[in-house]
């Protein structure tokens, strides 16, 4: 699948398609864990939440293929996402 993440048509396109694909591995992990497949079902589980944070990052014009680069580019989002919150927790309460 060749899309343009130059605009955000592109990602959001990409973004529909990994979640899609997600959803898939989701639910065979889940077809394969009860009939006591828990090898492949952890192979699918993990390729569903693989898939769902490449979605996400999709969605900030980020496309990696190794899979160290995504969950650490996931990673550093959390974290900045943390710190954000961090600091605006501070700022409220020094309003007041």
């Amino acid at each position: 699948m060749q899309l343009n993440l130059d605009d955000i048509g592109g990602a959001r396109e990409l973004a529909r398609y990994r979640i899609s694909a997600a959803k898939d591995d989701l639910e065979a992990a889940e077809l394969n864990f009860k009939e006591g497949h828990y090898r492949s079902s952890n192979n699918r589980a993990y390729y569903a939440v693989f898939r769902a944070i490449s979605a996400c990052l999709a969605l900030e014009f980020k496309a990696y293929k190794q899979h160290a680069q995504v969950i650490g580019n996931f990673l550093y989002c959390i974290n900045r996402g943390r710190k954000r919150a961090a600091g605006n927790s501070k700022r409220s309460s020094r309003i007041g």
